[in-house]
């Protein structure tokens, strides 16, 4: 005889003889003390219906083993408790589940069993929200693209994290962390940033980003082929980003005058771009690199002589790039006298189709005719600050300096 299970929206503090069968698509411990309290899991059943469910400290030596992530169990003898003291609900239930000694569990095999791990808010959607509710977590989905550190006189960090979605419009992400931990909090704030969009958008033709005053522009141009003047990437320090100098097994950052048994390699890459009027060289960080490659520099894969020298570009950033127009945000200087002094830094990329046709046909794109393309011949040094291949070490004993 089959066993008869009861739907989540079913569930009520008055029935006591319930069974259920879900999937746990969270699983988190909660430790006070350094000692854990309890286990905290969200569960879904065959309709998609969510739950949250407890397992107290005195049954997760029991039960936690059992309950783990993407596991289908079958649950009996369990209480079902208003979801009302929780100030993060990881559900917008109004019962969560909590375990007692007498509770059982067993995992099943039951691989027709349906899996939705995330429910994913619009990017749209959420800016469009006017009386949030603030208690009840969602999920988003996007394309990190920028982030900064914000430290109060309690010690205690925000991360403004900026995501792009694929239209793209950017959202500022603030979430909410212990300044000595790497996870935490169950906090966020969601608010809208600024988008790619028409009313944003303004663009010049290269031979009209010479000015005498600093500023910002959007240019729309061709990618002609990628510089290697310098390098395409670099080791950057893990907390500010500038470059370190590897000495043994250890990396200095001059800025930060600290070691590190680690770093990330970021991109640094100067592109040489054309339109209708002029070409100019752009120097492109690593964010957003990521965006026009979708990947991080550590994931490029090297082949033949690529490996080990960075002045050789990658064929696969070559071919990701060269033949692509795109809109770049470029920043100006007022003490830039001509456009090859140096590159101008890219402070803003969009590669979506339909924006980037827009622009690039209004702006002679589509245009026969062959341009005149050179890359930038000068230093752009005073660009790449913290970035010079001889780098000050601090020797780890005595006071003397090492170059």
């Amino acid at each position: 005889m089959a066993l008869v299970y009861t739907k989540i929206v079913d569930l009520h503090p008055s029935v006591t003889n319930s069974m259920i069968k879900v999937i746990c698509i969270r699983r988190y411990a909660i430790k006070y003390g350094g000692e854990q309290s309890s286990i905290e899991c969200v569960e879904h059943d065959r309709e998609g219906t969510r739950i949250h469910l407890t397992i107290p400290r005195g049954q997760c030596g029991a039960l936690g083993h059992i309950m783990q992530e993407d596991v289908v169990v079958q649950i009996r003898n369990f209480f079902v408790r208003n979801n009302n003291f929780v100030r993060n609900k990881t559900v917008d239930n109004p019962y969560r589940i909590v375990l007692f000694p007498k509770s059982q569990m067993s995992a099943c095999v039951d691989p027709d069993f349906p899996l939705q791990k995330f429910l994913f808010k619009d990017f749209n959607d959420i800016s469009a929200i006017e009386d949030a509710n603030e208690e009840v977590l969602f999920d988003v989905i996007g394309v990190l693209v920028g982030k900064r550190y914000i430290k109060d006189q309690n010690n205690v960090k925000l991360i403004e994290l900026v995501l792009e979605d694929a239209r793209p419009t950017l959202y500022k992400v603030s979430v909410g962390i212990k300044f000595s931990k790497k996870t935490l909090s169950l906090n966020l704030e969601t608010v809208k940033e600024d988008s790619v969009s028409d009313e944003d958008i303004n663009v010049k033709a290269i031979d009209e980003i010479v000015t005498n005053e600093n500023g910002e522009a959007w240019i729309c141009g061709t990618i002609e082929s990628v510089d290697c003047s310098y390098t395409w990437c670099y080791m950057a320090c893990i907390r500010c980003t500038r470059k370190v100098a590897k000495l043994n097994n250890r990396f200095f950052c001059g800025a930060c005058n600290k070691y590190d048994g680690k770093a990330n390699q970021r991109y640094m890459l100067i592109l040489n771009v054309v339109d209708s009027t002029n070409n100019v060289s752009l120097l492109v960080w690593d964010k957003e690199s990521i965006t026009l490659l979708g990947k991080k520099a550590s994931e490029i894969e090297l082949k033949g002589n690529e490996i080990g020298h960075l002045e050789i570009i990658p064929k696969e950033i070559e071919s990701a790039h060269i033949g692509k127009t795109i809109l770049f945000k470029v920043q100006l200087r007022a003490d830039i006298k001509t456009l090859n002094d140096r590159p101008y830094i890219v402070l803003k990329v969009c590669n979506n189709a339909d924006t980037v046709q827009k622009y690039a046909s209004t702006n002679g794109q589509n245009s026969e005719g062959e341009f005149n393309v050179q890359s930038s011949q000068k230093s752009f040094e005073e660009e790449c600050e913290g970035l010079s291949q001889i780098t000050t070490i601090p020797v780890l004993s005595g006071n003397k300096k090492v170059i």
